[in-house]
């Protein structure tokens, strides 16, 4: 982790808020995100050897809602498949337990975006759109790139901003922190890659993930073994603020070596853009599945 050199005397919120942080961490006394324990029940279970397809199907369909999204998913384009999955135990089957684990993880992430806070909740929400249209875009450019898997990164777009999201929960206890909300922000900004890293590392979650977050808002980020899922999320998130105000203070996507390493580059920019207009009813279909 890497720090900047900081004194208690400096009162401005980004550096306060990062000193607190780093102590706590040093300390082993910060408090991050719980992964949901439906999420954290099936991936124990997906790991163990000595549990079978249906001990997961069991655990699964102790959420009604989750079982449903989750056969949704199994009989969605991306699958391609001209039978239906009409069960739990079949959608599983079709999407396998790997993936199976990760679509979980995703769907019972929403219930983390509340805050009591009307301030935060406001954020909670907006933070929750924006990474479930990115985590739908991902799905959508990994599916077109063979060395990818699409539920991954749907779950790499979904957590790609999980920093900004445990940051929230802690100023939350804080009220003080919320006094001036640009000052905030810019907390948010530099903190959001370290403080993320720390979650999923606390989750257990892969090292491809944790480079999601650390990199998410590194546009100069040049994979070394590319295209992975930094790559993929990086160019989501440009293509996400097409057509909005901040799309202007953004580097041009055509330029960006992410996109470089993705099929979909190999197009041209006109042809590309065209490929994922194509694409949007998949992207909506996506985030209406994740309630974004």
């Amino acid at each position: 982790m890497e720090v900047e050199e900081i004194s208690d005397e400096d009162e401005t919120v980004e550096s306060q808020l990062f000193l607190e942080i780093y102590r706590e961490y040093m300390e082993g006394t910060l408090q991050l995100p719980t992964l949901p324990e439906l999420a954290l029940r099936v991936r124990r279970a997906v790991n163990d050897p000595e549990k079978s397809l249906a001990d997961v199907a069991k655990i699964i369909q102790s959420d009604q809602a989750i079982t449903g999204r989750l056969i949704e998913v199994a009989n969605s384009p991306i699958y391609r498949s001209e039978v239906s999955a009409n069960s739990c135990m079949a959608a599983i089957r079709r999407l396998g337990l790997d993936n199976t684990r990760d679509l979980v993880t995703t769907f019972a992430m929403k219930q983390l975006f509340k805050a009591d806070n009307k301030v935060l909740a406001k954020r909670m929400k907006e933070l929750w759109s924006h990474s479930t249209h990115v985590a739908a875009i991902s799905a959508v450019l990994a599916d077109m790139t063979p060395s990818l898997n699409a539920d991954r990164a749907l779950l790499a777009g979904l957590i790609h901003d999980i920093g900004v999201l445990a940051i929230y929960g802690y100023v939350a206890e804080r009220p003080e922190l919320l006094s001036n909300e640009q000052e905030l922000d810019d907390a948010v900004e530099h903190l959001r890659g370290q403080v993320g890293a720390m979650v999923l590392r606390k989750w257990f979650f892969a090292s491809d993930l944790v480079t999601v977050v650390l990199e998410a808002e590194n546009y100069d980020y040049d994979s070394e073994f590319g295209p992975d899922y930094a790559d993929v999320v990086l160019v989501s998130q440009l293509h996400s603020y097409f057509g909005t105000p901040k799309a202007s203070g953004l580097p041009p996507l055509f330029e960006r070596p992410a996109f470089g390493k993705l099929p979909l580059s190999q197009l041209g920019p006109e042809k590309s853009i065209e490929a994922l207009k194509e694409a949007r009813k998949n992207i909506d279909e996506m985030r209406r599945l994740l309630g974004g």
